[in-house]
């Protein structure tokens, strides 16, 4: 099985900068630049944090055992001139459940 989670760090900042940037991409995760105005003497831009995302990646097996299909076979012998099948009882049909001596199965 494999599957991939996103996962999300805020990392605080907190410094001026004189203009905004986009988003940049850093080792195997998406850095994420979280800016605003705020008021000093003048409006001033700083960028508050930044959303450091990662994907996490893992692989995992599993094994589930299943029966695909059964079968019962009954081995008849055909006696006579009209060639009239008859369940050879000597036969076991799988060994398990019911014999083949049974023929209604």
């Amino acid at each position: 099985m494999h599957s991939a989670a996103a996962q999300t760090e805020g990392v605080a900042v907190k410094k001026f900068v004189d203009a905004e940037f986009a988003p940049r991409k850093e080792d195997d995760g998406l850095i994420v630049p979280v800016c605003e105005y705020v008021p000093v003497t003048d409006l001033r831009l700083t960028l508050r944090e930044e959303l450091r995302t990662a994907t996490v990646v893992s692989i995992t097996s599993d094994v589930h055992v299943a029966e695909a299909k059964r079968q019962e076979v009954v081995i008849e012998r055909r006696v006579g001139s009209a060639g009239d099948g008859i369940a050879d009882p000597a036969t076991p049909s799988s060994g398990v459940g019911e014999s083949a001596s049974n023929p209604a199965v």
